[in-house]
């Protein structure tokens, strides 16, 4: 299930209602079967996880802080009524990271300058989930990055989201100390694959997409997912074969 991020609400608000929907979609969720939750926490609609907010006067470390807070109370939340729930966030919170290197996010959401990622917050409450798993690998870094082509590309982005991110040498305001070594078992890495050429990454045909997908499935800790623009792969005769071949192609290549 999708769940999109709005603004509107301040970490420093009222979130009761807030953690009690979470809560109750969980619950659904649980009973229809669903595997989980892919969160979609790129704001397009409204500015959110964003400092300033609407509290004057507090500090950014402040706001990390609570912006944490909420990412815990969410998950503990939604744990409680589906223990096995997987959360996959689109965005790791390399968005939020001054010292990310420039291959991670290649330039894939908003601007890669220090100071766009100093008030973004979207990794703080990342971070505040994954502390609060009670599960580990359940809350899961979604890697919506669509310029990855080569092994070495995915390779690079999953060592530094798994483990480079949490070191002392990265010495990360987002990510408390007690929690950095437990990072790497707490987080799952997963990778987003496109349809479409992406900024800078080569145009995308279906030999593209069989080399791509296949650098993914044998990177990821679990999950790859693709997301499409181009024609419905769920109506059939809409795509061609030679795409649905290089997409069995590479899975079959991975398995």
């Amino acid at each position: 299930m999708v769940v999109y991020v709005r603004g509107g609400t301040d970490v420093f608000d009222d979130w009761s209602q807030i953690t009690a929907n979470w809560r109750t979609l969980a619950r659904a969720l649980r009973e229809a079967g669903f595997e989980g939750i892919m969160f979609d926490n790129e704001s397009y609609f409204e500015p959110a996880f964003r400092y300033p907010g609407g509290s004057s006067g507090r500090t950014l470390q402040a706001y990390r802080d609570q912006t944490r807070q909420r990412g815990r109370e969410i998950i503990s939340a939604i744990q409680q009524v589906y223990p096995g729930i997987q959360l996959l966030a689109f965005h790791g919170p390399y968005l939020s990271e001054p010292r990310a290197p420039l291959y991670v996010a290649m330039q894939q959401a908003g601007e890669n300058n220090e100071g766009v990622r100093e008030t973004n917050l979207q990794g703080s409450f990342f971070v505040g989930l994954v502390e609060g798993s009670k599960v580990p690998g359940a809350v899961i870094d979604g890697g919506e990055v669509y310029q990855y082509r080569s092994k070495r590309d995915f390779t690079r982005s999953y060592q530094w989201r798994k483990t480079q991110f949490a070191s002392a040498q990265v010495d990360s305001p987002l990510i408390p100390v007690p929690l950095r070594p437990k990072w790497s078992s707490k987080v799952g890495i997963a990778f987003a694959v496109y349809d479409r050429a992406w900024k800078h990454a080569s145009s995308h045909e279906p030999g593209v997409m069989r080399t791509t997908l296949e650098n993914a499935l044998r990177t990821t800790d679990k999950y790859v997912w693709f997301y499409v623009e181009g024609p419905d792969w769920l109506v059939p005769g809409q795509v061609s074969q030679e795409w649905i071949q290089s997409v069995r192609g590479a899975v079959a290549a991975a398995r």
